[in-house]
């Protein structure tokens, strides 16, 4: 911001200075010169001033960091991400994601029609908080995601209006994962190996492409409130949500909970083995209700040599599960139905057991986790290698050679030097051994007399003034020879 009015301060200095008349003559050239300095001005204030309103809401910094934390983070991004790689200064995000965080709904979304492509598939989204990843967070190559809403609200609506596109091909099991109330509605997904949805009118109205399973539950593993209309995975009113699975082989669905499913289209591949159960009572749901997948708006659609088990209301007799629920057959389609005979679609036939052989389930990867950080175990983590090349470093010092001339002393001078300490001592040597055959306790010390006690309990101290002593060595050494009075 300081740089922002202090290029509007150069802005209208400069044109003051262009204004203002001069008595001296000024040539074409230089006007031209002052009106493009005041244009260059103005266009480099209005860049400042559109790089701090985007740098307020949405810094590349914070999408290369991997981390969108926070209120008004990662928020309003413009056309200068449109269909960037992110990170955008590394191969992979920091920690293998982009987290997106926050509790107001300000965090990670984006202009409409822009979209962030992830650089590397083996990363994934990772969508916590209150309305985060909302309203056009459009999101490409991602490996997995996990959208998750608040704990305590009724609301989560997080992952709400967004299209994400998961990678097929990279290293990540690319599943995706819905907690939450009214999380992962109004959006399209595409690229989905397996989805899982959990929560109150959670994955509705909603087009999602997946290759394998289908896990719809009404109890949410992180909101504490329920509601007696779950609409998990269904559609209601004029709401369409479609599931398309774009391959064959097998697959798992699993619509558990009251009305969930209820209203939703079901399209399968050719060539498709397919558990279908519906379970409005299932273990750990709620007891209320008894709706799961009925509705002709339910349809079930299989386009050749697929085979459809399809399992209603568990041992609940009293069950409308599936009740007028639509299949669609072609000739080469089969269809079996296990539940309450009043509640057989009419192109199915009544059984007691599987007829479509065993069906393995997905384990979808993300699926028993209460936190984004569930996707973890989607994708490979990150391995941080740091190599740093041999580095030969040449140092010079520089060497001063200081030559001093000094005047040496002659041999004498250093014989009498040592010749003198030598007196010293073994005049000391004799003093002391005077002391102790008198029972003195004199003790020297650098030179200096002092006098501890005598064995009359007579003595003088330290504090004995020193007028009492002659100075230097010798009149301590002879002081201490005489007899106190």
């Amino acid at each position: 911001m300081v740089c922002l009015w202090l290029a509007w301060g150069l802005l209208l200095t400069c044109c003051a200075v262009c204004q203002k008349p001069s008595t001296m003559a000024t040539s074409s050239s230089n006007m031209r010169t002052c009106g493009d300095s005041s244009a260059l001005l103005q266009t480099t204030a209005h860049e400042m001033l559109a790089e701090d309103s985007f740098r307020n809401t949405c810094r590349t910094s914070d999408i290369n960091s991997g981390k969108c934390v926070g209120n008004e983070t990662c928020f309003n991004c413009n056309s200068n991400h449109n269909e960037k790689a992110f990170p955008t200064n590394a191969p992979r995000f920091p920690a293998g994601r982009l987290l997106c965080r926050g509790e107001s709904g300000t965090t990670c979304q984006m202009v409409e029609s822009d979209t962030i492509v992830f650089k590397d598939s083996g990363d994934y989204l990772a969508c916590e908080g209150l309305g985060i990843c909302r309203n056009a967070w459009n999101v490409q190559n991602a490996g997995a995601a996990c959208c998750v809403g608040v704990r305590d609200p009724t609301e989560g609506q997080t992952c709400v209006g967004t299209t994400i596109s998961l990678a097929v091909d990279g290293p990540c099991e690319h599943d995706m994962c819905c907690d939450g109330n009214q999380v992962c509605t109004q959006s399209t997904f595409t690229g989905l190996g397996s989805l899982s949805c959990r929560g109150h009118e959670t994955c509705t109205n909603i087009t999602a492409e997946l290759q394998r399973d289908l896990y719809c539950n009404v109890t949410s593993i992180v909101a504490s409130q329920q509601s007696r209309s779950s609409n998990t995975c269904g559609a209601f009113g004029r709401i369409t949500t479609s599931f398309i699975f774009v391959t064959g082989g097998p697959h798992v669905i699993d619509c558990l909970g009251n009305e969930v499913c209820r209203g939703s289209t079901f399209d399968f591949a050719s060539n498709s083995s397919i558990s279908f159960e519906c379970d409005s009572k299932a273990p750990g749901t709620p007891s209320f209700g008894a709706n799961a997948c009925r509705g002709s708006k339910t349809k079930v659609t299989l386009k050749g040599d697929t085979c459809l088990d399809l399992i209603c209301g568990g041992s609940n007799v009293d069950s409308q599960d599936c009740r007028s629920m639509t299949i669609s057959l072609t000739s080469s389609d089969r269809c079996f139905y296990q539940g309450p005979p009043d509640n057989r679609p009419a192109q199915c036939n009544e059984t007691n057991s599987s007829q479509c052989g065993a069906i393995p389930r997905d384990d979808i990867c993300c699926a028993e986790g209460s936190e984004s950080d569930s996707c973890g175990e989607c994708c490979p983590q990150v391995t941080t290698t740091s190599t740093q090349p041999d580095i030969t470093t040449t140092t010079t010092r520089k060497v001063t050679t200081t030559t001093k001339t000094t005047t040496r002393k002659p041999y004498n001078y250093f014989r009498r030097t040592r010749r003198t300490r030598r007196e010293h001592r073994r005049e000391h040597r004799r003093h002391r051994r005077w002391d102790r055959r008198h029972g003195r306790q004199y003790r020297y010390y650098s030179g200096q007399y002092r006098y501890d006690s005598q064995p009359n309990g007579q003595g003088r101290y330290d504090n004995e003034p020193r007028s009492r002593f002659r100075s230097g060595r010798q009149g301590i050494v002879r002081r201490s020879l005489q007899q106190w009075p």
